[in-house]
């Protein structure tokens, strides 16, 4: 997958380069893909500019009950989808989610986190 390199720093806040310019290849990871990279799968944090509504709508969808935890950032400009639709569909799957931080309410960029209802552990302690 490529992502542009040359993103104007100053406006993206924490949006890092590896070079100057054109687009920057990046390798791209299934959830499958994912889960066979740990042994224990406790928590995922999906921060991938867009890609969180095919994850949480798409076919490996399922496989999101792995995770004791979500963190997610939702880019409904981008995406078209609402947050109420990935949290209906986390919802299904057994995960309850509440808002963590309205990030950018001008473009209804939201942070969540939800914890799947069948989880028995205790978060670690930080």
């Amino acid at each position: 997958m490529s992502v542009p390199c040359d993103y104007d720093l100053l406006s993206s806040r924490y949006f890092s380069t590896l070079k100057g310019s054109g687009p920057c290849k990046v390798p791209g990871v299934t959830l499958g893909d994912l889960l066979n990279m740990v042994d224990d799968p406790y928590l995922l944090k999906m921060d991938c500019e867009g890609c969180e509504a095919q994850v949480i709508l798409g076919p490996e969808r399922e496989r999101l009950r792995a995770f004791e935890h979500i963190i997610f950032e939702t880019h409904p400009f981008i995406t078209g989808v609402s947050d109420e639709e990935l949290l209906a569909s986390l919802k299904k799957l057994g995960f309850e989610c509440r808002l963590h931080m309205a990030h950018d309410p001008k473009l209804g960029v939201n942070i969540y986190h939800c914890k799947h209802m069948a989880s028995q552990r205790q978060p670690p302690a930080f």
